[in-house]
């Protein structure tokens, strides 16, 4: 049985589900969970290479044509707490957080 797959400088781990009757794996060594899926080994390594070249592909997009999220009053109101706070990293409960933040 295979043990790995390698495409473009990836590899891929290879498993099979009895209850499934279905070949699976994930991309190793990188920082995302990145799965794949075959009946057959055919099936499961053709999955292998659109996942490897979806997440390329993701990582090369250009990102700054996003239009980032304006921050709306709650998150300015959490960022000048914060400011103000330097110990901000400390747990505050709900109930004393729409206090602090007038919620």
């Amino acid at each position: 049985m295979i043990e790995n797959l390698i495409y473009k400088g990836y590899i891929g781990s290879v498993e099979f589900s009895e209850d499934d009757g279905l070949f699976y794996g994930k991309v190793q060594d990188i920082p995302s969970l990145i799965s794949y899926e075959g009946a057959t080994v055919a099936e499961l390594t053709n999955d292998f290479h659109g996942a490897v070249d979806d997440y390329i592909a993701v990582c090369n997009a250009d990102w700054s044509s996003i239009p980032e999220e304006a921050p709306d009053d709650i998150d300015l109101q959490m960022l000048k707490e914060i400011e103000e706070n330097p110990d901000c990293h400390t747990f505050i409960p709900a109930s004393e957080a729409e206090k602090i933040l007038q919620i």
